[in-house]
């Protein structure tokens, strides 16, 4: 019989839709009406849905009397049909089904007997009473849907504890009761159930706050079966929730002696590393630095470019957080730019760039190997961040004769005049002078890279041009007469160049220091602009050039 329904139901709803004649409209209206008086309740729900469903003039009059039928059917069958068939009509039509008191009866279903129809009639209400705020929970129906929420289907019940969100108890003996009720849900065996549980019984006791830990702890076998389930969008979800949510110190409570089941396996996707890496640092002591260490530094040099930045930025954090280890952090550092990987180089590059300058004046024995790897990079992220470093340590190291040299107006006006002698004359000579400072080995490196750089200027991208003139302008400031004529190349190239700018690197780390504002869009234009703006100012404000650009 049921399949007969269905095949007869299925037959009508096609004839009827693509015709639209009267007396096919008019006998299918009659057929559906006779069956919503079936003693077999499948066929009355049948037709209750087809009568719904039907976009005509001709079954609207026929919908609200039948559904507030439905609603009172003794059938749980039909009662279903009849609640999520209100929710369709509630997209169409809402003020319909407010005027047939439909609203009145969908609360009054909030305590059927089949919880399916419970879900329903709350769905229904939340979208009916949307404008209003949803429906209306009170300490009575909240009591009652708590106590209810067991026999929910699990999508049921998910659904249900998003909305009991919306209510705060009055009292702290409303607010015990009610988590007594849900304690189950904490330790329950689907994941989704045990995390809206655990949202909700937080949001229960932020005015009792000595329970959090008590409550978090009470999640801790779901959480840690999970993260051994090898279900890699389940892991990455429980990650999103523990390392987004503000109740971070409990979560590091129970997951700290249990940090070895965040670590990332081999087989976990690139976004699940990620997320567990940046988790994994939050458990941090001093009973686990070492492990969590090396699990970073292997990281570190994964060959999945996202994951070793990732990893790098995290030992970034273990530095500005952990002071008193500094120390072993910045020699791991020195270890990676060793990398035979050109992009963990690269990565590592750009995560030094976003250190305070108190970290940076601890590694200008850095700046000659920070020299010899910008010769290498190929990639424009790294290129910046060598350039940024190459001027930085250079200007930051403690030096002799080089602080005492002063900047003098003829310096300045002569800063482009210098440049068509030195492309003649000093492009293989790294011995002198460089015409009135004295030199020494970084400051032979530094001005070796820089030549390097503008030789290869037209082939390099915008935000390269950029970052080679924000260093060559710093290092004529710190240094005049060794960086003079280099920034005068710089500026005539950033000038006179012709080749078109394109957009390049705009997905930058915020916290990329220096560097980061010359790794945007940056086209020919701007830069030629850049260029004159910087000039008028060290033709103008000559003595207050270390004020604007150190």
């Amino acid at each position: 019989m049921p399949g007969t329904c269905v095949y007869e139901f299925h037959v009508i709803y096609h004839l009827i839709v693509p015709d639209l004649k009267s007396d096919l409209l008019l006998l299918a209206v009659n057929t559906l009406l006779k069956d919503l008086k079936d003693s077999n309740p499948t066929v009355r729900a049948l037709a209750l849905r087809t009568l719904c469903t039907v976009d005509h003039e001709a079954f609207f009059e026929h919908r609200l009397p039948c559904l507030l039928e439905g609603l009172k059917d003794s059938s749980a069958y039909v009662r279903r049909a009849s609640s999520a068939a209100v929710l369709s009509i509630s997209r169409i039509d809402v003020e319909s089904l407010k005027e047939a008191g439909i609203v009145n009866k969908l609360y009054e279903l909030i305590r059927d007997q089949d919880p399916i129809v419970v879900v329903n009639c709350v769905m229904s209400l939340e979208e009916i009473l949307h404008a209003e705020g949803g429906i209306v929970l009170n300490k009575k129906i909240v009591a009652y849907l708590v106590q209810k929420v067991e026999t929910f289907t699990t999508w049921g019940s998910v659904y249900m504890l998003k909305l009991l969100m919306k209510y705060q108890p009055k009292t702290e003996e409303e607010t015990l009761d009610i988590m007594n009720v849900l304690d189950p849900f904490l330790e329950n065996n689907c994941a989704s159930l045990t995390v809206l549980s655990l949202e909700y019984f937080l949001q229960l006791i932020q005015t009792m706050p000595q329970l959090e830990n008590e409550v978090v702890a009470r999640c801790q076998n779901v959480f840690l079966n999970v993260l051994s389930s090898g279900n890699a969008e389940v892991e990455w979800c429980l990650m999103q929730f523990l390392h987004g949510n503000s109740h971070t110190n409990s979560f590091k409570n129970i997951f700290v002696e249990h940090f070895k089941s965040v670590i990332c396996r081999q087989k976990d996707p690139v976004y699940l590393k990620i997320e567990k890496i940046k988790f994994v640092v939050t458990l941090v002591d001093k009973d686990n630095f070492t492990e969590i260490l090396d699990e970073l530094l292997m990281n570190s040099t994964s060959k999945d470019v996202d994951v070793s930045l990732c990893s790098i930025q995290m030992l970034k954090r273990l530095t500005l957080d952990w002071p008193d280890l500094s120390d072993v952090l910045l020699k791991a550092f020195i270890k990676l730019l060793k990398s035979d990987r050109s992009h963990v180089v690269s990565n590592t590059l750009q995560v030094l760039v976003s250190l305070p300058a108190d970290v940076l004046t601890t590694l200008t024995h850095l700046g000659r190997q920070v020299c010899s790897l910008s010769r290498t990079l190929t990639d424009t992220r790294g290129q910046v961040a060598a350039l940024y470093l190459a001027g930085c340590l250079q200007r930051i190291r403690p030096t002799g004769d080089h602080t005492n040299e002063n900047i003098d107006d003829n310096a300045v006006d002569h800063t482009d005049d210098h440049a068509d002698t030195h492309r003649k004359n000093h492009k293989d000579d790294h011995t002198g002078d460089y015409r009135h400072g004295h030199t020494d080995d970084l400051t032979e490196e530094t001005v070796s890279v820089l030549e390097d750089y503008i030789e290869r200027f037209r082939s390099l991208e915008p935000a390269v041009h950029t970052q080679l003139l924000h260093t060559s302008v710093q290092l004529f400031t710190a240094r005049p007469a060794t960086y003079q004529h280099l920034l005068g190349e710089v500026l005539h190239l950033c000038v006179q160049t012709q080749v078109p700018g394109e957009p390049t690197d705009t997905n930058v780390d915020p916290d990329q220091g220096g560097m980061a504002g010359t790794c945007g869009v940056v086209d020919t234009g701007d830069l030629a602009q850049q260029a004159a703006f910087y000039y008028s100012i060290m033709f103008d404000n000559t003595k207050s050039m270390k004020q604007i650009f150190m």
